[in-house]
């Protein structure tokens, strides 16, 4: 498994900003109605990678645990 290792950015005059964690919302962002919307499932791999990925969720649907099976985020209700 491979550590993320975030995002530096460097702003002039200022310390640079070390990015590490993604928050993101599930339904209406990264779903709809409870499913993945087309593309999302790449496009966390790709993230978690990089970054640590929360996915923050009132899981209307009941569907949160089985969508992100085998997804390297951190799922919090």
């Amino acid at each position: 498994m491979n550590t993320p290792h975030g995002l530096t950015l460097d702003i002039p005059g200022r310390v640079p900003l070390v990015l590490t964690d993604i928050v993101l919302d599930f339904n209406g962002t990264l779903a709809g109605d409870g499913t993945l919307l087309p593309g999302i499932a790449v496009r966390l791999v790709r993230l978690t990678r990089r970054f640590v990925v929360h996915v923050v969720t009132g899981d209307t649907h009941g569907t949160a645990d089985k969508v992100f099976a085998g997804h390297a985020v951190q799922l919090t209700r």
